[in-house]
């Protein structure tokens, strides 16, 4: 099932000022994951506004009726996204710390293996106990600093 979109704009990845007909389009697909015990689950498929590279994002659920109503909202914010009423890196520079963490690794989950999930989860915790971030937006360099001398502390080297 695809949900489509069809609006008027330029896309400087397409690298023309002519006015062009684009439509976005977001695909829900079904996918075997074989981790340990077999399981479908169900991904998103569209491409990028921004980019324009085509993106498949992991959604985690079994049941294609919440797959579905996942690419409605995906939809909708490709929509915001592309006629730019909403900028995603000032959602995120605005977001709380756990919200800017969910979708970080919500990013990573789609791209990498599942020990390299565990590794960045693992990084995350350290910085949340030495730093203890409030949002994205308030980490400067000295908290980066911190974090580094904090694990040069706690952790041994190899």
């Amino acid at each position: 099932m695809s949900f489509h979109l069809f609006f008027w704009g330029d896309f400087s990845v397409a690298n023309s000022s002519d006015e062009k007909l684009h439509m976005i389009s977001v695909s829900i697909i079904q996918r075997t994951r074989k981790a340990g015990v077999k399981t479908r689950t169900w991904s998103l498929r569209y491409q990028s506004p921004t980019s324009g590279k085509r993106i498949t994002e992991a959604t985690g659920v079994t049941r294609k009726s919440v797959a579905e109503e996942l690419a409605r909202k995906k939809q909708r914010e490709l929509e915001l996204i592309a006629s730019g009423i909403q900028n995603p890196a000032v959602r995120l520079q605005q977001a709380t710390w756990a919200e800017a963490r969910k979708a970080f690794l919500d990013s990573v989950r789609v791209r990498n293996s599942d020990g390299t999930l565990k590794n960045y989860q693992y990084s995350l915790e350290h910085f949340e106990r030495i730093v203890q971030p409030r949002s994205a937006r308030s980490i400067t360099a000295v908290d980066v600093e911190r974090f580094v001398a904090g694990l040069h502390e706690t952790c041994k080297p190899v």
